[in-house]
């Protein structure tokens, strides 16, 4: 008896059907994987350049209220156009991250920064809250907000014969987001956008 082996060529339909799934679903997976590393490596790369930001201002701020006060020198600080400025002249000239704008050729800069002042004459402290938007990735959404005081030693040395000057807190915001609160509901009333230096 003669028996014919037939050679099997190819795959069935079946195979073909189950390899096609099993394919789709590694791509789905594989998708979604690089989609949530993507978003959380922007997450911690937005988090991290804008808290360097709001530090690198809370500093420019402090050494330059410091050294005007120490000097006896008027100034008003305030930000104009993302540039922490006193009295009209950069405090420091910050190297923005520059981007374009999502569907346009508008070259903006990445964040948007705020500064909002308080002057506490008792304790002779200045208390500052610096919030740092998003301008790019998420428009519009408040990413880091970094808040800290510095305490003005002249004024709070009783023992000077001379007059110290005056401090004055001017454009009184009354939305200023309290940074200590973290569901973000609580409201300051007393911060301003510009807070001014006269020398006596």
């Amino acid at each position: 008896m003669i028996c014919i082996r037939k050679n099997r060529r190819g795959f069935t339909l079946v195979e073909m059907v189950l390899s096609l799934a099993i394919i789709s679903i590694i791509f789905g997976l594989t998708t979604t994987l690089v989609v949530c590393v993507r978003n959380s490596f922007m997450s911690t790369y937005n988090l991290n350049d804008s808290s360097d930001y709001a530090v690198l201002y809370g500093s420019g701020f402090e050494n330059s209220i410091l050294s005007h006060t120490q000097n006896r020198v008027s100034g008003k600080w305030y930000i104009s156009n993302n540039i922490l400025t006193c009295s009209g002249t950069p405090v420091f000239v910050p190297d923005h991250l520059q981007t374009r704008q999502k569907d346009s050729e508008t070259i903006v800069d990445k964040w948007n920064i705020a500064m909002y002042f308080n002057y506490t004459e008792s304790s002779s402290r200045v208390r500052y809250i610096v919030c740092v938007t998003d301008n790019y990735y998420n428009p519009g959404k408040l990413i880091y907000t970094y808040s800290s005081m510095v305490w003005l030693p002249h004024f709070a040395d009783t023992k000077l014969a001379t007059p110290q000057g005056a401090i004055k807190v001017s454009d009184i915001q009354t939305g200023v987001l309290d940074p200590e609160d973290s569901e973000h509901k609580t409201k300051l009333t007393d911060y301003g956008t510009t807070i001014e230096y006269t020398a006596p």
